[in-house]
């Protein structure tokens, strides 16, 4: 049954009336969840009075630039984030901890910085990740890089992580060599009890634990005795992506999602809180995220160390492929992404249902090739429904398959961070059509090394140009070429974290 109904198109009349009635039923089922489980307002009122007074407090503390909607509708937000509490199996005083949480100062220590001509060398790292550092995702890829630049500088350097979530152990075995040790547990033994002991074990001071992702910093307070400097990284700022998206939600009127991104915010905002409190260094990848953290949080100085391009993935195999033709055709551009990051998949759909039609319509060969890792089974079916659509999935090739293109996007809507993607397409000598969200925190310049638009008119225009206008193409592929590789290489970036590292 289930797969009959599948098959109907979500445009027809069939598909728009089974829309509705999932929507009838997902009401009635929140109208049942109120009745056999009534709000925390009305059960403890006196205590989400208290949430609510504290809350309000605490939303004074964003950032106004990044929070008009929020700070106006604060009763919204904290409905919603009542509501997920509840979904979450949460108690009024997971409530209270929460937002009590968020309005007490933090503080980490701030250290001066290290003087240029100081030499570093043979440093005893740690870098404690919460998620595997492969590279089928950006993060991964760039935890992955800092272990090889930093163990081929000389430094000891060793890794505590879960497991590949997808199994695959390619990753590790090309960090085997640069590894002076390595603890990879299963995801739920990722935890302080398991951390203490294998640090007990290997009983070694490190001059610096790397944290990266908000999560491993649950494991901050278990690793202090082993180190005098905890640095904690963001990958992205959660808080401020989350924050973004309750923006856009309460724009489009969107109140099913405020509930899920209010909730999702709060426990962001929370989590990141508490890392940076017990902290010495903090680390962004972009001034934006650096300066939100610090506005925040209450942060002096938050370091900036960016997103730079991997030697062993994309620097050494472009050498080897050299400047191939685009395999997909002169009218073809691709969209590289992992998947599981919901951004990257909020960003294809808006590019589906907002631009891709109207590149079509203009050039009736165009091929979109979407590549990359991560689950996109919620939308496969308007993928292969789509015409012009080309799926790749996980790709071991990731130069090949950026060069199969002739140009590559980045219609990103939503998420904080760097866009690690631009550089890499940068690299290969592909020209990006991007959303000023794909571009943050990069110094590409519009129509000089790379296309930026955030309408979909526009964008469609921007795509059409660089397939069609050959002169367009060759200057901003070199270009672009050219920030890639004076801004994103490795060397620079290292002395910095080595800076970090040593700062006392």
């Amino acid at each position: 049954m289930r797969s009959l109904l599948r098959r109907i198109p979500p445009t027809s009349l069939v598909g728009r009336a089974l829309r509705k009635v999932k929507r009838l039923l997902s009401a009635l089922r929140r109208a049942l969840h109120d009745v056999t489980n009534p709000p925390f307002s009305i059960r403890y009122p006196k205590a989400t009075e208290e949430a609510y007074e504290i809350f309000c407090a605490a939303v004074e503390k964003l950032p106004p630039q990044h929070a008009p909607n929020t700070r106006s509708l604060k009763s919204v937000v904290f409905d919603g984030f009542i509501w997920g509490a509840r979904f979450h199996h949460r108690s009024i005083f997971d409530v209270l901890n929460t937002v009590r949480c968020l309005t007490r100062p933090t503080a980490p220590k701030r250290r001066d910085e290290v003087p240029a001509e100081r030499k570093v060398s043979g440093l005893k790292l740690l870098f404690v990740t919460a998620m595997f550092p492969g590279a089928e995702h950006g993060g991964g890829l760039r935890v992955f890089d800092m272990i090889t630049e930093l163990a081929d500088r000389g430094h000891s350097v060793s890794l505590y992580s879960p497991e590949d979530a997808g199994g695959s152990t390619k990753t590790l075995a090309l960090l085997q060599s640069k590894l002076s040790s390595c603890r990879i547990v299963k995801p739920g033994s990722f935890s302080p009890a398991d951390y203490a002991a294998w640090l007990s074990r290997e009983g070694v001071h490190y001059d610096a634990i790397h944290y990266v992702w908000p999560y491993s910093s649950t494991l901050m307070p278990t690793g202090k005795q082993w180190t005098n400097n905890s640095v904690f990284e963001l990958i992205e700022s959660c808080t401020r992506r989350c924050l973004m998206d309750v923006e856009r939600f309460i724009e489009e009127g969107r109140a099913e999602s405020i509930e899920h991104g209010a909730f999702s915010l709060m426990m962001n905002w929370k989590l990141e809180h508490d890392a940076i409190s017990s902290a010495d260094r903090v680390i962004a990848l972009t001034d934006t995220d650096a300066a939100f953290t610090s506005e925040l949080f209450g942060v002096p100085s938050v370091d900036v160390v960016p997103q730079g391009i991997s030697k062993t993935f994309v620097l050494d195999r472009v050498k080897e492929a050299g400047d191939a033709p685009p395999s997909f055709g002169e009218h073809s551009a691709i969209f590289l992404g992992n998947y599981n990051h919901y951004p990257n998949k909020d960003g294809l759909l808006w590019f589906l249902t907002h631009v891709h039609p109207k590149v079509i319509a203009s050039v009736p060969s165009f091929k979109l090739v979407v590549a990359g890792a991560g689950n996109i089974s919620d939308i496969k079916r308007r993928l292969t429904d789509t015409p012009g659509v080309v799926c790749l999935g996980e790709v071991e090739d990731l130069v090949g398959t950026l060069q199969s293109g002739k140009i590559c996007i980045a219609p990103l809507i939503s998420g904080a961070g760097i866009r690690g993607k631009v550089n890499q397409y940068s690299c290969v000598r592909r020209p990006t059509v991007s959303t000023r969200i794909g571009a943050c925190g990069t110094p590409y310049r519009h129509e000089e090394s790379i296309m930026i638009a955030d309408e979909p008119e526009q964008f469609a225009q921007h795509i059409v140009k660089l397939l069609t206008d050959r002169q367009l193409y060759e200057k901003i592929r070199a270009n672009a070429s050219d920030v890639a590789l004076e801004h994103f290489s490795w060397a620079p970036l290292i002395k910095n974290l080595e800076a970090i590292y040593v700062a006392a």
